[in-house]
């Protein structure tokens, strides 16, 4: 387990910044003959603030067993990263370990499957493990603003949904094939969302708001279709959705849903050819910069038939559009003066116009239905 180091006294917490981590280390050694409590896991690398002799310690081969002492465990009151080692379960035990100080935790290449987050932390790392299971008291007592657990084993993303003082969620690269716009409905704060490199095939709908988010990154999945016909993500500037399995986007709810889109990522999707060359138009026209990934480019299809029929959606959306601003101002026209009879004369009007808009919607499906089976 290596030499045991000692926790500083107050004393020396507040000794000016006079050298390296070495130099402290043999400090810290020298210390021991005073009789304080060791910790477990000394410090690897210490880096030296300006008011207090540690800010960061980093620590290797941290091993908490089933059957390890957890008395024993003394974590200094610090940002703590700790780069290898195993921790299968981060129990709430184990946490109660840390002090109160700790508010930035980094836990990479420790095997962690299981995880609890202590409601002192603010931003947690824990990359490249094996988490499938996050756990914590209660949501509302959580101060997590930023959340990174890149490379892991999760599947089910809804611990996070009450987690309303998230800013940054990383999830890239876990097992995670379904998710809904839902799940995120009360991250309020959050700027990043990182889904890249999952098995997303589809993102379910919902009436969903999402105010400060900016950056969304959904490359790497196996998306054939993205519901953004009731998503709210007025604020997002970037997005991605390279290396998916897209055909075409609804375009009408595509420009409705990101109206203040600076970069945009469509590069290897098996695009239609006449749908892809319309969203670059639209991305001329609203001078969204085309970003490309550095992988090979996924050939378009030309299938003029299939265009019309990829391109019905968006027609009818645009009448179905025009249709409500039509009912909106219908009754907004209606007076006093003989109301009823126009009330009933609108009224047989929208009857007609939904008859049709049905019609048009029958059609794209049935004609869907025959692009499929060519």
């Amino acid at each position: 387990m290596g030499p045991r180091t000692a926790i500083l006294p107050e004393r020396f917490r507040s000794l000016p910044n006079s050298g390296d981590a070495p130099g402290c280390s043999i400090l810290m050694t020298n210390l021991l003959v005073g009789g304080v409590h060791p910790w477990l896991y000394p410090c690897r690398q210490i880096s030296l603030g300006i008011k207090a002799l540690h800010k960061k310690c980093y620590l290797d081969k941290v091993y908490i067993l089933p059957d390890t002492e957890l008395y024993k465990i003394f974590f200094p009151p610090v940002e703590l990263v700790i780069n290898s080692g195993y921790i299968s379960d981060f129990s709430k035990a184990v946490a109660d370990r840390l002090s109160r100080k700790t508010t930035r935790l980094t836990m990479e290449y420790c095997g962690l499957q299981r995880v609890f987050l202590r409601d002192t932390l603010e931003k947690v790392v824990l990359n490249y493990n094996v988490i499938d299971e996050v756990r914590f008291d209660s949501e509302k007592d959580l101060k997590v603003w930023a959340l990174h657990m890149m490379s892991n084993s999760l599947r089910d993303v809804s611990f996070v949904q009450n987690m309303t003082a998230l800013v940054i969620l990383n999830l890239r690269s876990n097992f995670i094939a379904t998710v809904s716009w839902e799940t995120f409905k009360n991250l309020k704060s959050l700027v990043t969302l990182e889904l890249g490199r999952n098995r997303l095939k589809t993102i379910d709908g919902g009436g969903v708001q999402l105010p400060s988010l900016k950056r969304l990154l959904l490359d790497g999945n196996a998306l054939y279709s993205i519901d953004l016909s009731n998503v709210n993500l007025k604020q997002v500037k970037e997005l991605n959705i390279s290396s998916n399995e897209l055909l075409s986007l609804n375009l009408f709810n595509f420009e409705q849903t990101f109206p203040v889109l600076v970069t945009l990522d469509i590069s290897n999707n098996p695009w239609n050819c006449g749908r892809r060359q319309r969203l670059e138009d639209w991305m001329i026209l609203k001078n969204v910069t085309k970003h490309q990934s550095n992988t090979s480019e996924v050939r378009c299809v030309e299938d003029h038939l299939q265009t019309i029929a990829l391109t019905v959606p968006d027609g009818t959306d645009r009448f179905r559009d025009d249709f409500q601003r039509l009912q909106y101002f219908y009754y907004d026209q209606l007076g006093d003066h003989d109301a009823n009879q126009r009330l009933s004369m609108a009224k047989a009007r929208s009857g007609r116009l939904q008859y049709d808009l049905g019609q048009l919607n029958r059609f794209a499906h049935t004609t869907e239905q025959k692009i499929n089976l060519i």
